[in-house]
């Protein structure tokens, strides 16, 4: 009996004897399946990832959402109410991503305001809002008011000058105002109440692009709504909810579950990164899927190959070979080829990677996740072989 013969010469041997007709075609569309699956899957990883470092709260960049509730025919018809509920504001306060949440606060009277450019005599009617000073993106020095004073700072939200100067003032013939323009007009503004009615001099000291309204001090609409107006408090419409990141994914579920609503911009790339999150993760179920069925390949392609073999294998073991000195030989070359593969294409994930985010300015989130993965699959699957390889030996 054969009880030591040299390893070179046993693989030999066996390779010759037992992989002698084995099925190249079978073996080369499961290695071939194999890399397409594990390209998928890297890749669905890179997206989860970047997606989930972009989506990452940021205490640096908190964001600034307005939120309300939408009109529909039933508020329409006097039937509804369009307003916050208190239930609404606390739900939205105890969220992990919010930071804080202010109700605006609405004026309980009626304002009109009139003014003359050009000879042409201008007047509107007026709503006022107003909410606290470290909410608001823009803060002019003269943007306060105090008891007696006759000159009423306005900050006006931006749309409303673009609508002025791009619809309005177009249509009627009128001069076009610069930013500048606007805050150089003096204009009337007559507040009226049922407690009286009061003439100030307005004055727009700054435009907001991140609140389209028509803001005033807040403690002037306190006083005017105390002084001027019936004395009660509206039921806000509107809040401005601060999160510590917009890009969170779960403003937008939260919103959509309390039926409010919000700029659709500035939930589009919550949205987004949501929807490249699920995306990535079922495809990369999918590429699992399609992996599991070309490792069955590759491994059913040499099972049976051992099947044919059978009388040779049975020689072998009568020559003094047992079933682990025969395993060394088969799992030893669908190892090497297998990892040569791997290698290959973990390299070409990882250049891939450095070329995308220096490319597009993506986060870095590195590559340590890659190389990790693919050398788990490779020891997982060729594990998973000599494991089958084994056990068909012992029952030949």
């Amino acid at each position: 009996m054969i009880r030591s013969e040299p390893t070179t010469s046993r693989s030999k041997l066996l390779q010759q004897t037992v992989l002698a007709g084995a099925g190249t075609g079978k073996t080369i569309f499961g290695y071939v399946g194999f890399g397409l699956s594990l390209l998928m899957v890297l890749s669905t990883t890179l997206i989860w990832q970047w997606s989930a470092a972009v989506l990452a709260p940021k205490p640096s960049e908190a964001g600034y959402m307005v939120i309300s509730r939408p009109v529909n025919l039933a508020n329409s018809l006097g039937l509804g109410s369009s307003s916050l509920t208190d239930q609404d504001l606390k739900t939205l306060a105890t969220k992990p991503f919010a930071k804080q949440i202010v109700p605006f606060r609405s004026a309980n009277f009626s304002a009109f305001a009139s003014a003359t450019i050009r000879g042409e005599a201008l007047a509107t009617a007026l709503f006022f809002e107003s909410i606290p000073d470290d909410l608001l993106d823009v803060l002019p020095a003269d943007f306060r008011w105090t008891e007696g004073s006759s000159q009423l700072p306005i900050l006006l939200g931006r749309d409303f000058l673009n609508l002025y100067n791009y619809g309005f003032a177009t249509s009627q013939g009128l001069p076009q105002l610069s930013a500048d323009a606007v805050g150089l007009i003096g204009f009337q503004v007559t507040v009226t109440g049922p407690k009286g009615q009061r003439t100030y001099t307005g004055k727009v000291v700054g435009f907001s692009d991140r609140i389209n309204s028509i803001l005033v001090p807040e403690y002037f609409l306190i006083w005017a709504n105390a002084h001027v107006g019936d004395g009660t408090e509206k039921r806000a419409s509107r809040a401005m909810l601060q999160v510590k990141s917009s890009d969170d994914p779960a403003i937008a579920n939260t919103i959509t579950d309390l039926g409010l609503t919000t700029n659709q911009d500035t939930l589009r790339l919550s949205l987004a990164g949501k929807t490249a999150q699920q995306s990535s993760q079922l495809i990369g179920l999918m590429a699992l899927m399609f992996m599991a069925l070309a490792v069955s390949q590759l491994i059913m392609s040499q099972q049976l190959t051992l099947a044919a073999k059978q009388q040779e294998i049975r020689i072998l073991k009568e020559l003094g070979y047992q079933a682990h000195h025969l395993i060394g030989p088969l799992v030893r070359p669908f190892g090497i080829r297998l990892g040569i593969l791997t290698l290959v294409l973990m390299g070409t994930m990882v250049w891939g990677q450095s070329y995308l985010e220096d490319k597009f300015g993506l986060p870095a989130v590195g590559s340590w996740f890659i190389v990790s993965l693919s050398l788990i699959f490779w020891l997982l699957i060729t594990g998973l072989n000599a494991l089958a390889l084994g056990r068909r030996l012992q029952r030949s």
